[in-house]
Formats: C-alpha cells, structure tokens, sequence
C-alpha cells in the first residue's frame, strides 16, 4: 500500500496525532497529496517533514495552506527542504515552526 494512502487510511481512523514523513523524499507531489489529507485537521498535532526534498514553489505553497488551514496542527518541522523565499513569514498561530528562516 502507498504511504500517503496508508497514512489517509489511518488518520480516518483518528489515530495519529503524530505524523513522522523526515528524510522520506516525498517531493512537491507528496507534499500536495499529504497537504490535501491533513488540511482540515484530522486531529494531526505534530508533523515532522524534515529533509523531504520538498523545495519551494508547490510543495512550499501546499504546505503553507495546511498550515493556515489546519486548527490542530502545533509543531511542523520542515527543515532542509530548501523552501527558500517560499518558507519565509509562516505562521501557526502559536505553534512551532522549525524550517526556512529569512537571512
């Protein structure tokens, strides 16, 4: 079964308020299908995405959205995935953000 679908499977289910994706290369498309299934909540109050090989322009704007969108999400760590001036200026409303700083 593909992770992104085990991972929906799962969270349906209403069992992971941790969601662990560091050092897997999910990519821009990974990020997009992973933002899309967290977007609206599911109860997610971690999400690790370090080293993800995201990059900026989609990747970063999906899961920029998630984090505007979701209301449970508290720690996002999206370190090394070279957002560059996409990363910048995020905000979660209290919560950590771990990830592109500006210069």
């Amino acid at each position: 079964m593909p992770p992104l679908l085990s991972c929906q499977r799962a969270l349906n289910s209403g069992s992971l308020p941790r969601v662990v994706f560091s050092y897997n290369p999910i990519g821009a498309e990974g990020a997009k299908a992973l933002a899309e299934i967290l977007k609206y909540g599911m109860g997610v109050e971690v999400l690790k995405l370090g080293w993800c090989k995201i990059g900026g322009g989609e990747g970063a704007k999906a899961v920029a959205d998630l984090v505007m969108f979701n209301s449970t999400l508290r720690t996002l760590d999206v370190r090394g995935n070279s957002f560059g001036n996409d990363g910048e200026g995020w905000s979660a409303g209290g919560g950590d953000i771990w990830g592109s700083k500006p210069d």
